[in-house]
């Protein structure tokens, strides 16, 4: 029965882990999303920052992974290219933290992360080496503990200018249920928490709206 359960989740979840280059597809992942973030999480603000018209710019790539309600972990990923006009009107609002992706400032959530920050000071964002860029990929693999197997997951790279925008970042646990699994447990006082905001590569003039909670 158990490894059923997890079967039926695995299929589900690379339903929604397909990296999206087609806007019907797009719109439908982050709808559906937004749904589950609704259905599991407390904070309804997560999403305001995402866009609900396209307007000058032109649907790149995207991922999503909604929350269940026994993992209190989910994020979207959306990725759209711009002219630089409506990429400085972004970067020209007021954040709490910038940096480069990899800076000092910024905690990348990966699932199979064990590296434990040194400074208390960081802020978890998303993992955007789980969307794909196009600029090719590696592949890491994940060992599931259920089934006694390793699954190969796509490692994508992004643009080395890419900077992040981070609106919004709360510690604490705004799941409406109990979590049953604390897979950041690692990160102290930042076990539980959010995280929001915008990325930019001028180079490749790409606008990635991306919000995450665990």
């Amino acid at each position: 029965m158990l490894r059923n359960k997890v079967l039926i989740l695995i299929s589900f979840v690379f339903c929604f882990l397909t990296n999206c280059s087609g806007t019907g597809a797009l719109d439908k992942g982050l709808k559906e999303t937004k749904s589950f973030f609704d259905k599991y999480y407390l904070n309804s603000e997560l999403f305001l920052h995402f866009p609900n018209k396209k307007d000058n710019c032109k649907i790149y790539s995207g991922m999503f992974s909604p929350p269940q309600s026994d993992n209190c972990y989910g994020y979207a990923i959306l990725i759209v290219q711009c002219e630089k006009e409506d990429l400085n009107l972004i970067e020209g609002k007021h954040y709490i933290n910038t940096g480069n992706v990899k800076s000092d400032k910024f905690y990348v959530l990966r699932k199979e992360s064990s590296y434990v920050p040194k400074e208390d000071i960081l802020y978890p964002i998303a993992d955007f080496s789980e969307v794909d860029w196009y600029m090719g990929e590696v592949t890491n693999f994940i060992y599931n503990n259920e089934l006694k197997k390793k699954f190969p997951i796509p490692v994508y790279n992004y643009p080395k200018d890419l900077k992040v925008y981070l609106i919004d970042a709360k510690k604490g646990d705004f799941w409406k249920s109990k979590c049953g699994s604390n897979r950041f447990d690692i990160l102290g006082e930042w076990v539980h928490g959010y995280s929001k905001g915008y990325a930019i590569s001028e180079e490749k003039r790409l606008l990635v709206y991306w919000v995450v909670a665990w």
